[in-house]
């Protein structure tokens, strides 16, 4: 069955929405935590974003400042940056991707543990990045967000994906991933539309562990 009438959004009334409306859904938290599923405990991030994803790591720490393009190898700063930058996304990543035990507690026992390792690793970065007399001035020394508009970059990476799902999800071409029902609708295409952030709110949390 085919929706034929749409609360219509802009592009910017949409994209704006969508982080909102899903801030309020998912719940926002600006520093790491670890989000237990039935296997084990993702580390996580902003809105429901699971470091585990490499992905969705390098899109976090893109928004904390790391730059990952290749640097003008005639550019000694930029290939220092790069290569500190490297090597901090590979520490933080070997730490967000170890085993952690599930928790039915809601404030998670290695919550602590893992913040301090993550922020040692920030506070290492920065410190290499004054040897180098590389610019420190708001280099972040903690792993952390500082507001809901920063973690708007990650986001709208981050949501590509799902969006992605949802449309081939309404064309029909695929079915499963979607709870009941709704796994086999064939609604047809959905606009930039209130409606369509509801669907889209479905495909989020339908994430597979992937997010």
């Amino acid at each position: 069955m085919a929706l034929t009438r749409f609360h219509l959004l802009s592009d910017e009334e949409y994209n704006n929405a969508r982080l909102l409306f899903l801030s309020i859904a998912e719940g926002t938290r600006e520093y790491p935590y670890l989000d237990t599923d039935i296997a084990r405990a993702n580390p996580t991030i902003g809105i429901g974003f699971n470091l585990a994803v490499e992905t969705v790591l390098t899109a976090v720490l893109k928004d904390f400042g790391f730059d990952f393009d290749q640097p003008d190898p005639n550019n000694q700063n930029e290939k220092f940056q790069h290569a500190i930058d490297v090597k901090s996304q590979k520490d933080i990543h070997k730490i967000v991707t170890k085993y952690y035990s599930p928790s039915s507690l809601h404030d998670h026992p290695q919550n602590g543990t893992l913040r301090t390792n993550l922020d040692k690793i920030m506070t290492d970065r920065v410190t290499e990045m004054g040897k180098k007399s590389l610019g420190t001035e708001g280099a972040k020394t903690s792993f952390a967000y500082d507001s809901l508009e920063e973690m708007q970059g990650a986001f709208n990476s981050i949501v590509k994906t799902y969006e992605t799902k949802l449309d081939i999800w309404l064309s029909g071409q695929k079915k499963g991933g979607f709870p009941g029902n709704l796994s086999k609708t064939n609604i047809g295409p959905v606009p930039f539309s209130r409606e369509r952030i509801a669907l889209f709110s479905l495909a989020f949390n339908t994430k597979d562990g992937k997010t």
